[in-house]
């Protein structure tokens, strides 16, 4: 399901992006998708809902808004696979800071490669590699590490009510 507000601003769009293409797109996955207020990220995906903040993604261009989308949807993707609500409680409660920190820059990076390569087949143009986060690039990581990952680390504690709590922080 796809929150109206959601549709609404993608048909709105008139630009040179097919935002029909992407909302399609949305439509087959069978994802729960809310726009909501969120403290920090653009968008986030949980086991159950993609969130995205169209009032504060609507601040750039719209590739950015098509590209977030993508992005979360990969998110999500990645956590079915992982086992859905268990195994995304399991991997953001590892308790070494490294393997911890591996796996999540692994996880953006992943939803990054897979946002743009689905983002050139619905649009026929490239997401400039620039725009993304490039966590590819170890500085850059090493950064993430010390701005976001470590904001993550040790908070779930294998809990589904913290993993509740930590989701819940992040909406407004």
């Amino acid at each position: 399901m796809i929150d109206e507000s959601i549709k609404t601003a993608l048909l709105e769009k008139h630009g040179k992006l097919d935002f029909n293409a992407l909302l399609a797109f949305m439509e087959n996955t069978g994802i729960n998708y809310q726009n909501r207020r969120l403290r920090g990220p653009m968008g986030l995906a949980t086991y159950h809902t993609i969130y995205v903040d169209l009032e504060y993604i609507n601040q750039y261009p719209d590739n950015l808004l098509y590209f977030i989308i993508l992005h979360e949807i990969a998110h999500y993707k990645r956590i079915e696979r992982m086992g859905g609500k268990e195994g995304v409680i399991k991997m953001l409660s590892i308790e070494d800071f490294d393997v911890f920190c591996e796996h999540v820059i692994g996880e953006e990076i992943f939803a990054d490669r897979y946002a743009c390569f689905v983002y050139q087949i619905l649009t026929k143009t490239m997401f400039p590699r620039g725009a993304t986060q490039n966590l590819h690039i170890k500085g850059i990581q090493d950064r993430y590490k010390e701005k976001s990952a470590i904001h993550l680390f040790g908070v779930v504690k294998n809990n589904e009510d913290v993993y509740h709590q930590l989701l819940e922080s992040f909406l407004i």
